[in-house]
């Protein structure tokens, strides 16, 4: 009989439980596609008018299909789209809580126990999902730069594009190197051995990619862009306006 209050105990729990997580992950997943479609829109917007005062010319922008906005989020990588990265990480979650409960119920352990068990998961799915809003953010913003410009350049606007890294020493090594790298627009950045339209491009591995904070910007007719950043001074521990120079430029220049 006790046993069989326990198994019912469980069984009550597991429904519960995967009951929460369920409206959680499709919540989450509804706030983040909402956030990630209007990122890439701004971003898209934003570069096309930055294009267009530069150049002096209306180059027949429109606004952005819902479809294409749909398609730039849900962007498959590794074979997957956001949506089911998401789904396969619920699932995830799902199955460890059962693996504690199971261990939890065989030792007859208390709520108590059971909930220490459970809240190292939990607590690693919110790191997860905050790392996953982080670089999914990056990835809009950057592909939304991306295909503002490419409908410039398909417009017959003549343009370079140059890496932009952030200056800070939390800046990969191989990211650092590639600050300021400039290709032709429909070049390639090479960024760690690999080769790259854009920061986050989904060709680039995942120790590429995951917490990268670059961006890139576009040089048109030859002109340099005016680029303008802040970065904390180590001596005054105080932001600076950081003026067009390249990320080992500017560690050269606190040594």
């Amino acid at each position: 009989m006790q046993e069989m209050r326990r198994f019912n105990r469980y069984k009550s729990m597991q429904s519960e439980l995967q009951q929460v997580i369920n409206e959680i992950t499709y919540e989450k997943k509804k706030i983040l596609n909402e956030t990630l479609s209007n990122q890439y829109g701004e971003s898209f917007y934003y570069t096309s008018y930055l294009i267009e005062k530069e150049v002096g010319v209306a180059l027949s922008y429109g606004l952005l299909d819902p479809n294409v906005i749909k398609r730039a989020v849900q962007m498959p990588i590794d074979k997957m789209t956001l949506n089911q990265r998401l789904s396969t990480h619920r699932v995830q979650v799902v199955n460890r809580i059962r693996r504690e409960l199971s261990i939890s119920l065989r030792k007859g352990e208390g709520y108590a126990t059971m909930a220490n068990r459970i809240k190292p998961i939990l607590d690693g799915d919110a790191k997860k999902a905050q790392m996953v809003a982080w670089t999914e953010s990056a990835r809009v913003q950057n592909l939304g730069t991306y295909d503002s410009a490419s409908h410039a350049f398909d417009e017959g606007v003549s343009m370079k594009k140059i890496w932009i890294s952030t200056l800070d020493k939390r800046t990969r090594p191989t990211h650092q190197a590639a600050d300021h790298q400039k290709v032709p627009f429909k070049g390639l950045f090479k960024v760690g051995g690999y080769s790259c339209e854009y920061p986050h491009d989904s060709n680039l591995p995942a120790k590429e990619v995951v917490r990268c904070r670059c961006t890139f910007i576009t040089e048109v007719a030859d002109v340099s862009p005016f680029i303008e950043r802040r970065a904390r001074n180590p001596t005054t521990g105080k932001n600076e306006v950081i003026t067009a120079v390249s990320y080992e430029e500017w560690k050269d220049s606190l040594e």
